[in-house]
């Protein structure tokens, strides 16, 4: 393993994607043996690698941000007590988390499907971290699993801020990104009737 960082979710936000065809590791300080994975694409997940009765294993806990730090760091420990068994931890483990494991008619999950198909693919690093940096600080810790039907139309207030103007430019594309009506309890459109549209974080 390599140097160890002390992982925060602003230096995650941060990371790089790698050379082209490659990927690379930032270790956590924390958390023994959990680590950053993050692509050339700039994916990023968890992983925890250690020896398993001399044998390297490596486990992948889910992606990031859907699988939170935290929660990544709390999953590394109890794959370390299996491996002070003699347990190799994918047995045992729950399903790694991913952005396509979200419901896709919530607001992260629109978030994390347009910024895939359309941020990643289409943007510039600087622009990129310009629109990512807004949706997953400011609105997805305060609206994350409500149901797109429920978000406020809050592009109009901003407009008026000048470190939100981005946010306000993407904001109806991510209210357009598609919903898989067919997952089972995503309610749809319905989810929010009669409820009253949730306050624009400022």
């Amino acid at each position: 393993m390599g140097t160890r960082h002390l992982l925060t979710d602003k230096q995650i936000e941060k990371a790089k994607p790698a050379e082209r065809g490659a990927r690379y590791i930032l270790w956590d300080a924390v958390a023994p043996s959990l680590g950053l994975r993050v692509t050339d694409k700039g994916h990023k997940s968890f992983i925890v690698q250690r020896r398993v009765n001399g044998r390297m294993v490596k486990l992948t806990l889910g992606e990031y941000p859907a699988l939170p730090l935290a929660k990544a760091r709390e999953r590394t420990q109890d794959a370390l007590k299996e491996i002070t068994k003699g347990v190799d931890p994918r047995q045992s483990a729950p399903k790694p988390v991913s952005a396509s494991g979200l419901r896709r008619d919530s607001f992260e999950g629109a978030v994390e499907t347009y910024l895939k198909r359309e941020v990643e693919k289409n943007r510039r690093p600087r622009t990129q971290e310009e629109i990512v940096r807004p949706l997953r600080k400011l609105l997805i810790p305060r609206w994350g699993t409500l149901p797109l039907s429920e978000i406020g139309r809050c592009g109009h207030a901003y407009r008026r801020q000048p470190h939100l103007q981005r946010v306000a430019a993407v904001l109806p594309l991510v209210r357009r990104a598609p919903v898989d009506r067919k997952q089972p309890g995503n309610g749809g459109s319905q989810a929010g009737e009669g409820r009253k549209p949730v306050a624009c974080p400022r």
